[in-house]
């Protein structure tokens, strides 16, 4: 949903097209992204005679959607010449590789928040607490502070550093099992990330199936090779993502980026 409101709003003025004369296409391991798609608050207001909202995303197309799309043409992946993706927001980061798998948000923020506070790279750039497809990953993380960091009112004594306890739930009934011990205050944490599918948006329902019991082990470790063979590992050194943030959104936590990036949820009645 995030790219589809960027296409719509920071594209298409790059590109010097009308919002409403794009078509978003997604490509999504997520059967639930085809419902979120057409909620009224993902729209980019238009200009011109044709003032009003369009779809920040038009059609969402699932994994297998995609699969049977290329078998129907005889087309073989394997078989196709690799080619570098269309700019602006051709690059990625393997933090944001990462995303597609259980704990691959909490080590890709993480490899942010370390620098944010420490004012330095980390010195080691992939977190293993966070790693794996374990049901419930706890890990507690100790982050120097810089000299000259805002952060240093969060130290409980000079030079003691901000200690984050993290925790990562894989599928919905891990994440039922952390609600439960936060709200009776058996377990605390700062940061939780939870994933509703087993292994993330790699065992999304909109992924092929398999009857291979380890299928979810081999797209995990993919992920973590795809990670490693990036040039840009963390997501705040993607040059296409600070570009975003010069150009448009104005920077990390603007009303804009809210505004653009956000959502809400509601209860149902």
């Amino acid at each position: 949903m995030m790219m589809g409101a960027v296409i719509k709003g920071y594209f298409a003025a790059a590109a010097g097209v009308q919002a409403q004369d794009l078509c978003s296409v997604s490509i999504m391991p997520c059967v639930r992204k085809q419902g979120e798609a057409d909620r009224e608050w993902f729209e980019t207001e238009t200009a011109g005679e044709a003032c009003g909202t369009v779809r920040d995303v038009d059609h969402v197309l699932l994994t297998t959607d995609l699969g049977k799309i290329f078998q129907e043409r005889g087309i073989n992946l394997a078989e196709l010449e690799p080619s570098e993706f269309d700019n602006p927001l051709g690059t990625g980061s393997g933090g944001g590789v990462l995303f597609g798998t259980t704990g691959g948000v909490m080590e890709a923020a993480l490899r942010t928040v370390y620098e944010l506070v420490s004012g330095q790279p980390m010195g080691r750039i992939t977190f293993e607490e966070a790693r794996g497809l374990a049901g419930v990953k706890e890990a507690t993380i100790t982050i120097p502070v810089g000299a000259d960091s805002k952060f240093k009112v969060l130290e409980p004594a000079p030079g003691a550093g901000v200690t984050l306890r993290i925790a990562v739930a894989n599928g919905l009934g891990n994440a039922k099992k952390i609600v439960k011990g936060v709200e009776d205050g058996s377990l605390a944490y700062d940061f939780i990330e939870v994933m509703a599918c087993p292994g993330g948006c790699i065992g999304g329902g909109g992924q092929p199936r398999s009857t291979d019991k380890t299928i979810l082990q081999q797209r995990q470790a993919a992920m973590y090779d795809l990670d490693e063979r990036s040039a840009v590992r963390r997501s705040h050194e993607n040059p296409a993502i600070q570009k975003l943030y010069e150009n448009w959104l104005e920077k990390p936590n603007s009303h804009l980026a809210h505004e653009r990036l956000h959502t809400h949820y509601q209860p149902e009645k």
